[in-house]
């Protein structure tokens, strides 16, 4: 009888266990625990691929905002990593890691990684400064690590890019190839803009130009991505598309927007062969789903 309730009770676990599992995800990516939203910084190097999301690793609520970590060799099964960028106080301010980008330093030729290091990862993020329950600003801070993206450092000339603004955020960092320089973009989230900065050393940034308001302005813009993308059955030819995470023509729905043109290394301009989008209702929509949001590069 004894032997009985014990193989009851390991197979009563066993059940358990198989349930709670079956929960989760399988093709989504999900965090070991706790709360998860913007994906940051995927990036390739030696063999595996980095995933830096918007984390809280204290509860299963926003709040907290961190960078949390994971690798994988396939994009399918990822090894769960500590937190690579916590929250911070200092002075009395609390500074959350907002959403961002991660680029390879090839080399460490902008010396932010100590001499000696490989390649530097290099984090830009907005840096989200509060005092108690009062909003002070968003700014855009860099932070760099020489031991593949396990630790990081904030930079200590940080932020990189400040305008005074509470609403100013989401850098997304891309190597220019034709001009040999990187590329910026953010959003002035309520202004329904997108602002472009240039850089030769990650450390230094020039604005560049704006785009928009045009398209869905129904709700904030957030989570820019300029991407350069081959036409098909087009050998050699391309277009220039900008992502932008705002309203969606639904009622009550986010989502992410799309504009198809050219960026000549200081300006994004509209296809001119397309209509300009208007909004809601034939804003180029990337998903028809509720809730597609935040999916960049």
């Amino acid at each position: 009888m004894q032997m009985r309730r014990l193989l009851l009770a390991l197979l009563v676990a066993g059940s358990l266990t198989s349930s709670a599992q079956d929960y989760r995800p399988r093709y989504h990516f999900t965090p070991p625990q706790n709360w998860i939203n913007d994906p940051n910084g995927l990036v390739y190097h030696d063999g595996r691929y980095h995933l830096f999301y918007q984390h809280n690793p204290f509860a299963n609520q926003w709040g907290h905002m961190s960078w949390g970590h994971a690798v994988s060799t396939d994009l399918l099964r990822w090894e769960h990593l500590p937190v690579a960028i916590p929250e911070f106080t200092e002075g009395g301010k609390t500074t959350a890691i907002f959403s961002g980008s991660a680029v390879i330093d090839a080399g460490n030729r902008n010396g932010l990684c100590p001499p000696g290091t490989t390649d530097c990862f290099v984090a830009v993020y907005t840096g989200n400064v509060t005092q108690g329950d009062r909003q002070l600003a968003q700014y855009q801070n860099l932070a760099f690590s020489a031991d593949g993206g396990g630790t990081f450092t904030q930079y200590a000339k940080n932020p990189i890019v400040e305008i005074g603004s509470k609403e100013f955020r989401d850098p997304n960092v891309f190597w220019y190839e034709p001009e040999k320089k990187w590329v910026m973009a953010t959003v002035k989230a309520t202004e329904h803009r997108a602002a472009f900065y240039e850089s030769t050393d990650l450390k230094t940034w020039r604005f560049l130009s704006h785009f928009g308001p045009t398209g869905d302005t129904t709700k904030v813009w957030e989570c820019p991505a300029l991407v350069r993308v081959p036409i098909q059955n087009e050998p050699g030819k391309s277009r220039w598309v900008l992502f932008i995470s705002a309203g969606h023509p639904q009622p009550g729905y986010v989502g992410m927007q799309y504009f198809v043109g050219n960026f000549d290394g200081n300006t994004f301009t509209l296809d001119p062969e397309n209509p300009k989008p208007t909004a809601p209702a034939v804003a180029n929509v990337v998903d028809w789903g509720k809730d597609y949001y935040a999916a960049i590069q």
